[in-house]
């Protein structure tokens, strides 16, 4: 059930129907001897009733993919539940037993016994998520690959796979169970002593499929409020929902017709035409990851939950570093919290860095850190999005150019050269060579073959061919002269709205002040605007979110 489907929408008019008839928890309260009120413990922890709801419904949503999918969800929560509650029983138990001991080396010793317990739990924990991750995702391919080999080599016939269970959002909600093992483990929050609202948590339908990522303690926080739904509140959801389907509809998949049309016949084009490919390539994953995103959490506005953000305007970044601080937020934010940190101040590294910083100077030692952490988050990010040798290649050519930015520091080269680093002429350069750098890490990828990635490569730094801007090469590509003009204005308006919202602040904010007919005119615009020059219709499959099926 995807979110471009008309069954979703169905659902999810049920859904908000379900919401809004239900009642808000009352807010009990217990008496102080003094005659105070105090909320009790076990009431704050509570999943209100309309929590039950969201769950129920979020149950259903993922039950359409397939009751094989349900179960083995039901039971990867059950499991993490169970072992975050045990670490927590044993850091109850050393609690305790701290409490009743004076001699600190004592304290000590018991305090390390008693992390190390925790210690087991949380890697074993982590280690069965992982081997789940990897037999779902990549178990076929594996059985395939050994099964060519025994045939190649004569050892045999074809090995027939098994069936695989590639439960949706695998890639997210692991993400999100590892991370909150570990923080549990760290003592950055408390075990979750409520399945109900812990499997919410990890279910939740909007996010399940392509994030954000969320981060438990604050997601739990939103479920636990209990906002109350409001009229301002349904009005600006709906409006970000519409936004989100304009992006998708209107212009990722107007965008993807031209993308699928040069690189399924690659070898008909080149030059200049592959820089087109991997610019339209740019601003369609945009439209189509960050219209999810607004699909997302306008949805979630409408049940009074606040999701984290997951783009913060990367068009306007003036370097790689900052764009992946802007691009997919909770991801990087996700693999600097678990892996660059911890990596980086494990004593084993720091070791190694400081031989060679007695050995050499101090900045090689900190650069072998910095290449180290920078390169294992890279390789891992790579790994993420797929095992094949464009997806390493991808996360090795950001980790270059972010070890550059680290290392370097170009910012010191700028001020030899005289350059005003605060000019507007410097800063608009800097936002056009990030997108640039991005456009043709998009060109590793998106093609699904490194050969492929190659040819394009070469065509683009080898040869240069204006001529295909009037000679009607570039129309045989999927999009006739008018929807290639549409399409270009259609980024223009994101560039537009980007630049906007940075310099002029929430144009939803600004939009609420206009008076109500002209707020009509703009919402009811938009909606037309999905109606009249969306893709869809007869002999054409809207294609689907681009990480829908991580």
């Amino acid at each position: 059930m995807v979110f471009t489907s008309f069954s979703f929408l169905g659902f999810l008019a049920l859904t908000i129907l379900a919401f809004c008839l239900t009642p808000r928890r009352r807010r009990a309260r217990d008496v102080l001897p003094s005659g105070k009120h105090f909320q009790s413990k076990r009431h704050a922890t509570a999943l209100p009733p309309r929590g039950y709801v969201l769950l129920a419904f979020s149950l259903v949503f993922y039950a359409f993919a397939g009751w094989k999918k349900l179960i083995f969800l039901l039971l990867t929560a059950l499991f993490v539940w169970l072992c975050s509650r045990q670490m927590g029983q044993v850091y109850d138990n050393m609690n305790n037993t701290l409490s009743r001991l004076e001699d600190r080396k004592e304290k000590a010793s018991v305090q390390k016994r008693y992390r190390k317990r925790c210690r087991r739990l949380a890697a074993f924990g982590i280690v069965i998520l992982l081997v789940f991750y990897s037999y779902c995702k990549y178990g076929a391919m594996l059985v395939g690959a050994i099964s060519s080999l025994l045939v190649n080599l004569g050892k045999g016939g074809p090995i027939t796979a098994w069936e695989v269970i590639v439960p949706l959002g695998l890639s997210y909600y692991t993400l999100s169970l590892i991370g909150y093992l570990l923080d549990v483990y760290w003592r950055k929050q408390e075990h979750e002593s409520n399945f109900a609202l812990f499997l919410l948590c990890v279910c939740y339908f909007p996010q399940i499929l392509q994030g954000p990522i969320p981060r438990y303690r604050l997601l739990r926080k939103e479920f636990l409020e209990d906002t109350p739904v409001t009229s301002q509140r349904l009005c600006r959801g709906t409006q970000l929902i519409l936004w989100g389907y304009f992006k998708k509809l209107v212009i990722a998949d107007r965008l993807n017709l031209f993308i699928t049309g040069v690189l399924g016949s690659y070898q008909l084009y080149d030059g200049l035409a592959f820089w087109v490919t991997a610019l339209f390539s740019t601003f369609q994953l945009y439209a189509d990851f960050s219209g999810c995103m607004d699909i997302v959490q306008g949805i979630s506005e409408l049940f009074g939950i606040t999701l984290e953000k997951n783009f913060d305007h990367p068009f306007t970044s003036r370097s790689v570093a900052e764009w992946w601080r802007r691009w997919h937020i909770t991801l990087c934010q996700w693999m600097k919290d678990y892996v660059y940190f911890p990596l980086a101040v494990s004593p084993r590294l720091i070791k190694v860095g400081g031989k060679l910083k007695k050995r050499f100077n101090a900045k090689v030692g900190k650069a072998f850190v910095t290449i180290v952490t920078i390169g294992v988050v890279w390789l891992l990010t790579g790994l993420w999005h797929g095992v094949k040798v464009c997806y390493l290649i991808w996360g090795l050519y950001y980790a270059l150019f972010l070890i550059i930015d680290t290392i370097a520091q170009p910012k010191r080269l700028t001020v030899r050269l005289g350059i005003d680093g605060d000019s507007p002429a410097w800063q608009r350069f800097q936002m056009v060579r990030t997108t640039l750098i991005f456009s043709v890490g998009r060109l590793i990828t998106v093609p699904d073959d490194f050969g492929v990635s190659l040819h394009l490569f070469k065509g683009m730094f080898t040869h240069f061919n204006p001529w295909i801007f009037w000679d009607g090469s570039l129309l045989t590509a999927g999009l006739d002269g008018a929807n290639l003009i549409l399409s270009l204005l259609l980024i223009t308006l994101l560039l537009v709205v980007e630049h906007s919202q940075v310099t002029r602040g929430s144009i939803r904010d600004r939009v609420a002040t206009l008076k109500l007919p002209v707020r009509w005119v703009v919402w009811y615009g938009l909606l037309a605007g999905i109606l009249i020059l969306g893709i869809y219709g007869p002999g054409y499959s809207a294609s689907s979110f681009a990480y829908m099926n991580f």
